[in-house]
């Protein structure tokens, strides 16, 4: 019977590796197709791409995208896990860039999942399948055939760590140095990735802590005390981040899209949507309801009705019935706009470990292989399905998401022509971290009239609101405007955001000029008439501090990597020769 489970699952294990073959060729034929927040994140990766290219870290500002209005979002949205990625891509074009860095993910999602449980006893063959399985179905396989977004994806790779780590600090009876490190590098993954994934975790941790606490009345100074150390291992870690958020809100920043008000969804609908992948960031995962309706069948096991417990609390709070109302109006917490796309993306681990756990023991093995790989095979040909579909769909401009991305697309997007003031375009055209002067107040997603007509149709204008039309060029680090028309006025507004805690570098004609902030945007006195042809010049760079901080921190989080994999190799050696 082994002998007949080695060749299934070598078999099983091929046909995966043709799958890779067939979605890799698929992908970097087809492109990347715009859908959802695609377009958003792919800019992020192109800005990050031009200054590596320019053999620089990300200027705070973006310049090369956003429509070359200087907007803050690289100092705003952490990005420093996608570094290394955006540095092992560099050679290629940016639109095979985009294609290598999901198949990346993906393989990462795939193999760190597959190690982290072989690393807790589970078999080659049921570690392989469920590895599989997790990759090619939920938000894992969403995030490579639908929309592009890179943060949750470098964080998905970590799921699996994730959980085995906070299940070992919550069972911890003393101080264990090497956990407190692991769950600070794993914390700091995440604050490198996404900050609003780091809230989301800190309300789980939470729930749990209070849940021992008032429920089970269980209190474990360890883990507490464990969960400060590794927070201030975490911060030490991610002092960049945690410098450009405050330096930059120092200035006054718009919100981002529905700041204040979050949302669950319906909680049927949460179960009636639930498909393989195409809504697995709006409805539980249909994998997620296999595995936990034959585990709840079977199990009579405590361990395994708490950790389902955790699983019912994600799916209540991504619903309607959670009352978000109570919450919505504290700071942080009041950014996560619809929950379920903050917590229902994680429903599909805690189901694949309580089936694990449950058919752990021999008597269960041989239903339990079978189960699992035909479950590995109906995830590969799913798959199949779902990447055939999503492109059918993408290919008849459904929604207009027929777009595809590439490097002539985004300097299209750069402000340096007219651009048609459509509805695909002030989509595009974001408001988030904008500063706060120049913002429609509230917290939609549209950014002002004068936004718009400078974003799409740029220009500079006088105090009395004369307009002439100009040339923008994203260059490193800022922008040249060149004047098409003569222009007098003391004053001159240029189609640039201005960020009061920034410091400009304001040349005309290679002379530096006196400039402020008005209203948002930058104001200069040019002290004379501008002519045609006169050319404008505004750079800007991140403060001194920035890169010696940046340089510490990375090499602290590299140090600690490394100390903590030569522990782990040196465990595994000591456990094998006793």
């Amino acid at each position: 019977m082994k002998n007949k489970e080695r060749v299934i699952t070598f078999e099983v294990t091929i046909l995966f590796i043709l799958f890779w073959i067939w979605w890799s060729y698929k992908q970097i034929k087809i492109g990347t197709f715009n859908f959802s927040d695609t377009f958003f994140h792919a800019s992020r990766v192109y800005e990050i791409r031009y200054a590596f290219l320019h053999h620089e870290l990300p200027n705070w500002l973006n310049y090369q995208s956003y429509f070359g209005l200087g907007q803050a979002v690289n100092a705003m949205y952490p990005d420093i896990s996608l570094w290394p990625f955006v540095l092992l891509t560099l050679s290629l074009s940016f639109k095979d860039q985009l294609v290598v860095l999901r198949i990346i993910i993906l393989f990462l999602t795939w193999l760190v999942t597959y190690i982290s449980l072989k690393h807790h006893e589970v078999s080659f063959d049921v570690a392989l399948f469920s590895s599989i399985i997790y990759t090619l179905s939920g938000y894992s396989l969403y995030l490579a055939v639908n929309e592009f977004q890179v943060g949750t994806g470098i964080i998905y790779i970590f799921s699996f760590p994730l959980f085995f780590a906070l299940q070992e600090l919550f069972e911890t009876q003393c101080m264990n140095r090497w956990l407190i490190l692991k769950l600070a590098l794993l914390f700091s993954i995440i604050l490198y990735s996404h900050l609003l994934s780091a809230i989301v975790l800190a309300i789980i941790i939470t729930f749990i802590v209070m849940y021992r606490w008032l429920i089970e009345f269980k209190s474990n100074r360890y883990v507490i005390l464990s969960l400060i150390c590794s927070g201030l291992l975490t911060i030490a870690y991610t002092a960049p981040i945690f410098i450009r958020y405050f330096w930059i809100t120092k200035s006054k920043v718009s919100p981002p899209y529905h700041q204040g008000i979050v949302d669950g969804l319906n909680f049927v609908d949460l179960f009636y949507q639930s498909s393989w992948s195409a809504t697995a960031r709006y409805a539980v995962p249909l994998v997620a309801i296999v595995f936990l309706s034959i585990t709840l069948i079977h199990s009579k096991n405590p361990v395994i009705f708490k950790l389902i417990g955790i699983e019912t609390f994600l799916i209540f709070i991504s619903s309607d019935i959670f009352p978000w109302v109570i919450f919505d109006k504290i700071p942080l917490v009041n950014n996560l706009q619809v929950a379920a796309w903050r917590f229902a993306i994680w429903l599909s681990v805690i189901p694949i470990i309580v089936y694990l756990k449950e058919f752990k023991p021999k008597c269960f093995k041989q239903t339990s292989y079978r189960f699992l790989c035909i479950l590995a095979i109906i995830a590969i040909f799913a798959s199949i399905q779902s990447i055939k579909t999503t492109d059918m769909k993408f290919m008849q401009n459904i929604d207009g998401s027929n777009v595809r991305l590439n490097e002539k697309l985004m300097k299209k997007f750069q402000g340096q022509n007219l651009t048609k003031n459509n509805e695909l375009h002030r989509l595009w055209l974001i408001r988030d971290y904008a500063p706060l002067e120049a913002s429609p107040k509230g917290s939609g997603i549209n950014t002002t009239k004068t936004t718009q007509s400078l974003a799409f149709n740029p220009s500079i204008s006088n105090e009395k609101d004369k307009t002439v039309r100009i040339k923008k060029q994203p260059i490193n680090n800022g922008i040249k405007i060149k004047i098409m028309d003569d222009l007098d006025g003391r004053y001159i507004r240029l189609p640039l955001y201005g960020y009061q805690t920034i410091n400009y570098s304001v040349k005309l004609n290679n002379k530096i000029i006196k400039y402020e902030d008005s209203n948002g945007y930058i104001q200069i006195e040019p002290g004379q008439e501008l002519k045609a042809g006169d050319v404008v010049t505004v750079k800007t760079k991140n403060p001194k501090i920035y890169a010696p901080i940046v340089l510490l921190s990375v090499i602290l989080f590299v140090i600690s990597c490394i100390g903590l994999f030569s522990n782990s190799i040196f465990k595994n050696m000591l456990a094998t020769s006793l």
